[in-house]
C-alpha cells in the first residue's frame, strides 16, 4: 500500500471556500501544495449552481449579464426577481436535486476540511449526526441558503458514498483510516479561526462558557472562545492527531480576524485600530454608531488578544513534539494588512507570482517596473474603461470579505510549501503553478463589472439579505 503523501484537516481556508461558497476545491491551498509535491490528492466536489451555500461571484455575474455595470432604479424589480429565482435554483439543487444525493465516491478524501468547523467538529461531527440535523426538503421562496448547509457539506466530505460503516467517522477518524491504509507522510491541521471570526461577522462578542464546548454547530451561540476553553479543545485535538501517527504534522496559526474586509474600520485610528468596525457597505460619511451595528476599537483589540493567546497555544503544541511544524498563516495576513498599515505593506510577493503577472496577457498591469504588485487586502473594486474591466483595489480576498481569492490561496500554499521543504520534504516542482493560478482566478482576470460601484452593489445585496445570510453562517 502506497503512503498518502498529504492529508488536510481544517475549516473554510483549508477546504477552499471563496465568494460565499465551497466550489472549486481543486484550487484550495492544500490541493495546490499537493500538485507542487506531485502527490495524488482527493477532494470532494461541489458542483451545481456555484457550490454551497451561496456563491456571490456566480450570482453577481448572472446579474451583470442581465443588467450590465449597474442595476438602475427602474431595473430594481427585475433584479430582485432574478435574485430570488437564482436562490430557488440553489435550494432545489442542494435540498432536492443532485446535491442532496451521494456522489458515489468509494474512497476517502484527502482534504477533510469543512467550512465553519471549530476544533470540536473535526473531532466529533460525523455523517450520521449530520443526517439527523438536516430537515426534510421544503420549498421556501424567501430562503436565502440551503438549510443546515454546514451539515450538508460535512457529510459529503466524511461519507461520500453514504455507506453505513462510514456513518460514525469524524474527520480525525477518517485520517486514522487513511493512516492505516499505507500511512500518512504529511498532515496539515489548520483549525481555530472560527473560535473568533463570528465576533466580527456578527459585530457582537459572546464569550464562551464551559457548556459551549460540547454543543453541536447549530446550537452554539458563542463567537469568541476564552483561551482556557481553546486550550482544552486544542489539547484534545493534539491527542487525536498523535493517534493518527503521521510522519510530519503542520499546525497553522490563526489569522487576526479583524483584518479581512468583512468589516470596515471607520473613525479615528489609534495604534493600527479604528474607532469602530462596521459592515463593509457602510461608508464613513454614512456611519452613525447610534444607528449601525458596530464593534469598537477596544472590542477589536480584545478579539486580537484572544487570537494571540490561541496562537501561543498552537505554537507550544508545535514545539512539544519533534514531528510538528508551525505554519505562520497569522503572520502572513499581518504582513499583508493594507488598511492597518496605512498602505505601507511589507510583504514580499513571491517571485513566481511577479513573473507570472508580468507575462500574463491580461493581468500584467498589476505589477510595475519595480516589481510592486497591486494586490491588497481591501474589498475588491473595479473600473471599466473602453469595455475592459480592471481591478483597481483588493484582489486577495474574495467577494464574501472573509476568504482569499484563488491567488490568495496560492500565497498561503507557497508559505506551506516552504515549511514542507524546511521539514525535509522533497517536491516534484519548485514552485506553485502561478500561471495556472492566474488563469483560474476569474475575479482577477475577468472581474465582474458590477464591482465598479461597490457601495451600490453591497447595499443591494445587503437589502436582499444575501450578505447577512452568509455572515450568519460563521
Amino acid at each position: 500500500m502506497a503512503k498518502h503523501r498529504l492529508v488536510a484537516i481544517g475549516d473554510s481556508l483549508t477546504q477552499g471556500f471563496l465568494n460565499g461558497a465551497v466550489h472549486r476545491t481543486e484550487w484550495s491551498f492544500p490541493a495546490q501544495v499537493a500538485r507542487a509535491m506531485g502527490a495524488h490528492f482527493r477532494a470532494p466536489e461541489f458542483g451545481g449552481p456555484g457550490g454551497i451555500p451561496l456563491n456571490l461571484e456566480w450570482l453577481i455575474r448572472k446579474l451583470g449579464r442581465r443588467f450590465g455595470e449597474r442595476v438602475s432604479l427602474f431595473e430594481l424589480p427585475a433584479a430582485i426577481f432574478k435574485v430570488h429565482r437564482s436562490l430557488d435554483e440553489i435550494e432545489d439543487y442542494w435540498e432536492r436535486g443532485p446535491g442532496a444525493q451521494s456522489p458515489g465516491k468509494t474512497e476517502y478524501h484527502h482534504n477533510l476540511a469543512v467550512w465553519g468547523y471549530e476544533i470540536g467538529d473535526a473531532l466529533d461531527l460525523t455523517s450520521d449526526k449530520c443526517n439527523r440535523e438536516i430537515p426534510a426538503a421544503s420549498d421556501h421562496w424567501l430562503a436565502q441558503v440551503p438549510e443546515r448547509a454546514l451539515y450538508r457539506t460535512a457529510r459529503r466530505v466524511l461519507n461520500p458514498s453514504a455507506l453505513p460503516e462510514w456513518d460514525t467517522l469524524s474527520a480525525l477518524d477518517v485520517a486514522r483510516r487513511l493512516a492505516a491504509d499505507g500511512g500518512i507522510e504529511n498532515l496539515i491541521v489548520m483549525l481555530g479561526s472560527n473560535h473568533a471570526l463570528g465576533a466580527m461577522t456578527r459585530l457582537e462578542i459572546r464569550l464562551s462558557t464551559a457548556e459551549d464546548l460540547g454543543l453541536a454547530p447549530h446550537a452554539r451561540r458563542v463567537n469568541l472562545y476564552r483561551p482556557e476553553h481553546f486550550r482544552a479543545l486544542y489539547d484534545r485535538l493534539m491527542q487525536a492527531v498523535d493517534l493518527v501517527g503521521a510522519e510530519r504534522v503542520f499546525l497553522g496559526t490563526v489569522p487576526h480576524v479583524t483584518i479581512p474586509p468583512v468589516t470596515r474600520g471607520v473613525g479615528v485610528r489609534s495604534d493600527g485600530y479604528y474607532e469602530y468596525y462596521t459592515r463593509p457597505w457602510i461608508w464613513d460619511k454614512d456611519f452613525d454608531p447610534t444607528r449601525h451595528n458596530a464593534l469598537t476599537g477596544d472590542d477589536a483589540r480584545l478579539i486580537d488578544r484572544h487570537v494571540d493567546d490561541y496562537n501561543d497555544i498552537i505554537r507550544s503544541a508545535a514545539e512539544s513534539a519533534p514531528n510538528r511544524y508551525l505554519v505562520h498563516v497569522g503572520d502572513l495576513l499581518d504582513q499583508l494588512a493594507f488598511r492597518r498599515r496605512r498602505g505601507a505593506v511589507e510583504f514580499s510577493f513571491p517571485d513566481g507570482l511577479v513573473a507570472a503577472l508580468r507575462g500574463h496577457p491580461i493581468l500584467h498591469y498589476l505589477v510595475d517596473a519595480d516589481g510592486h504588485v497591486a494586490l491588497d487586502t481591501r474589498f475588491m473594486r473595479t473600473r471599466t474603461l473602453d469595455g475592459t474591466t480592471r481591478l483597481i483595489q483588493g484582489g486577495l480576498f474574495s467577494l464574501d470579505g472573509m476568504h482569499p481569492t484563488i491567488t490568495g490561496c496560492a500565497i498561503v500554499a507557497q508559505g506551506v510549501l516552504r515549511i514542507l521543504r524546511e521539514a525535509g520534504m522533497e517536491t516534484e516542482h519548485e514552485d506553485i503553478d502561478w500561471n495556472g493560478v492566474l488563469d483560474a482566478d476569474t475575479l482577477l482576470n475577468d472581474p465582474p463589472p458590477l464591482l465598479g460601484d461597490l457601495h451600490a452593489l453591497l447595499t443591494f445585496l445587503d437589502r436582499r439579505g444575501l450578505l447577512s445570510a452568509i455572515l450568519d453562517l460563521f
